[in-house]
Order: structure tokens, then sequence, then C-alpha cells
């Protein structure tokens, strides 16, 4: 919600507000957490299985959306983009 009312409330400043909304990426949360690493094998394996493009994300799909909003979607407000490998779909 704060997406959808930081746009409405800073449109009129020209400002465009946009989230994205990243499913299981590759990044080092799961050991920084503490999960050793065969915990983090079998949540990985698990999510991977519920991931209709049958992969994690890497950082860059994410930073692609990202570098996109900022330029070519210059009429995008209030947007919540899932970059989640279509989990957000099944």
């Amino acid at each position: 919600m704060l997406t959808k009312i930081w746009a409405l409330e800073l449109a009129p400043f020209g400002i465009r507000v946009n989230a994205l909304a990243p499913g299981p990426t590759d990044t080092p949360v799961l050991s920084n957490a503490g999960f050793s690493a065969e915990d983090i094998k079998n949540i990985q394996d698990a999510e991977q299985d519920e991931i209709p493009l049958k992969r994690r994300g890497d950082v860059s799909d994410i930073v692609g959306i990202a570098a996109a909003l900022t330029g070519a979607a210059s009429w995008l407000t209030g947007a919540i983009i899932p970059v989640d490998g279509g989990i957000s779909v099944s």
C-alpha cells in the first residue's frame, strides 16, 4: 500500500514510485541468517520446485528490471512488479 499511496502523493511533484517484488534470489541471506549448508540446499530445492521457470533468481534479474524502471518507464507509477520466475501467477 505504501507504494500506491506514495505514488499518488508524489505524482504532483513529478516523482514516480514503483516497487519490485522479487522471488527467491541467490544471495547470502540464508547463510547470513545462520542456516547450515544442508538446510540452505533443502530450502533452495523446495523453492525451485515451486518456481514455474524452475530456477532461482540471480541479482542481475532484479537489477535489469530496476534499471528499466529508472528510464524507459517514464509514465509508470504505483506499480508493484513481481520479478519472481512466475511464482505470483502460479
